[in-house]
């Protein structure tokens, strides 16, 4: 996966409300905490998962590693939600 270029489904809008962000697909949405929000403005189809992870990383400080089994997990579950492909 690590070498996968995940970009989120055409219909897929991201709005932001106060201190909050939405993914939003027709009456569906779900709220972004800071790392998934940064996960979907990079799944543009141009950024692996492992370059997202590296960025992210230094973004927040954070071992790469461990934020790349959460970009796995998170961009698992997109998939399966068809919210992402890859």
């Amino acid at each position: 996966m690590i070498n996968k270029k995940p970009v989120l489904d055409y219909l897929i809008n991201i709005k932001k409300a106060g201190k909050d962000t939405y993914l939003i697909r027709g009456r569906e949405s779900w709220v972004l905490n800071d790392v998934a929000e940064e996960v979907c403005m990079l799944a543009t189809g141009k950024n692996t998962v492992g370059e997202m992870s590296k960025l992210i990383s230094t973004k927040f400080n954070e071992k790469e590693n461990v934020v790349q089994d959460d970009i796995k997990d998170l961009l698992l579950y997109f998939e399966r939600e068809n919210i992402i492909k890859f």
